[in-house]
């Protein structure tokens, strides 16, 4: 028998209602043990999404955004066999015009444990544009 239990994100950004970036992200370790952690009891639920502007290559053992800009709290909803992280960063860029390309999910405000990383190529975010992620991971098969 050769059970194996994928855990996997799809990431929408939407620009001024526009999708304008969709990919799977990478759950890292720390995230893998963050599961653990919720199923066991000791661990706390995911509850914050983060953009940043840098484009290093996620890895396993990533525990952080490299260059975080702005985190916010973020509207969690479940279903299944999947969970739905949504966040909504408009208004946040006031003080000036923001390239993004990299997202992350948190178990925290501010430093916390991040579930998983997602790049993309750069998005031009001026000061009057909305900015909102869904984020939906699977456990089990993604379509």
């Amino acid at each position: 028998m050769d059970d194996h239990v994928l855990v996997r994100g799809k990431v929408r950004v939407r620009k001024n209602g526009v999708v304008v970036y969709e990919g799977k992200n990478l759950v890292v370790n720390a995230g893998l043990t963050l599961i653990a952690k919720c199923l066991e009891g000791s661990g706390t639920a995911v509850s914050h999404m983060a953009v940043g502007d840098d484009v290093t290559t996620p890895v396993g053992d990533q525990t952080a955004l490299v260059n975080e800009l702005f985190r916010v709290s973020a509207t969690v909803t479940q279903a299944d066999n999947s969970i739905t992280v949504e966040a909504d960063f408009t208004g946040l860029n006031s003080g000036g015009d923001e390239t993004v390309r990299e997202f992350g999910i948190f178990n925290a405000s501010s430093a916390g444990e991040m579930l998983c990383r997602f790049i993309c190529q750069d998005i031009a975010w001026v000061v009057d544009d909305t900015l909102v992620v869904d984020w939906t991971i699977n456990i089990g098969d993604l379509a």
